[in-house]
């Protein structure tokens, strides 16, 4: 079972729970990422770093999740991913405005580039993107 938890502290909302752990067959099929199976999760995390030891000037150094991968080549902690790379893979993979100023692009590839570095805190609005374009654009 994994359970999206958006937001910080006693705020934080639960936004959608699904059994994507036991599933035989999922819609979502690697292209650009590491091949199935992985010996460690394909989550990239952010990390700064200090430049020449001042804490005013940092720079952000990617840095893999050295996390043991499941069947599905993601973490346990990164499973969010997995539902939301099936949730791509229902829709067929449209261009999809998040919020104000930020886009996924078109296909596979762009939604692989935008999950493996997306964040679980803000996956509200993700969900939230995805079900305003399925109320419009379903058929």
């Amino acid at each position: 079972m994994v359970t999206f938890i958006c937001g910080r502290g006693k705020g934080g909302c639960t936004v959608m729970t699904e059994n994507i752990l036991d599933k035989s067959q999922t819609l979502y099929k690697p292209r650009c990422l590491s091949p199935l199976p992985r010996k460690r999760c394909a989550y990239i995390y952010r990390r700064h770093t200090t430049r020449y030891g001042s804490k005013l000037d940092f720079y952000v150094v990617p840095a893999h999740c050295t996390s043991k991968p499941l069947k599905n080549g993601w973490c346990a902690t990164h499973q969010y991913i997995q539902a939301f790379l099936e949730q791509g893979a229902a829709i067929g993979y449209p261009r999809l405005r998040i919020n104000e100023g930020l886009w996924i692009g078109e296909g596979v590839a762009s939604w692989e580039a935008y999950a493996e570095r997306y964040p679980q805190k803000r996956m509200l609005e993700v969900v939230q993107a995805v079900k305003l374009w399925k109320d419009t654009y379903s058929v």
